[in-house]
């Protein structure tokens, strides 16, 4: 439910969520949620990151975190 709040906060603010703070520390977490067995985790996650991906600097950091190969590995269970 925490993914799912985040993403729903970035939407609604418009992103004015620092997330990308400090190089994306709150966004590696979030980034090893994608290997839940939880398929709602997994959804909920990947919709944050997709909001995220409405700013530079959280793209950056999330390709540089390994987000992109960790949503291209998969497995996903949704």
């Amino acid at each position: 439910m925490s993914a799912f709040a985040l993403g729903i906060l970035v939407q609604v603010t418009h992103n004015q969520v620092d997330i990308a703070y400090n190089g994306g520390i709150y966004i590696k977490p979030l980034l090893n949620l994608l290997y839940s067995k939880d398929g709602t985790l997994q959804y909920n996650v990947a919709c944050f990151l997709y909001y995220l991906a409405d700013n530079e600097d959280n793209i950056v950091n999330i390709v540089k975190l390994g987000g992109v190969q960790k949503l291209q590995d998969g497995p996903f269970n949704v």
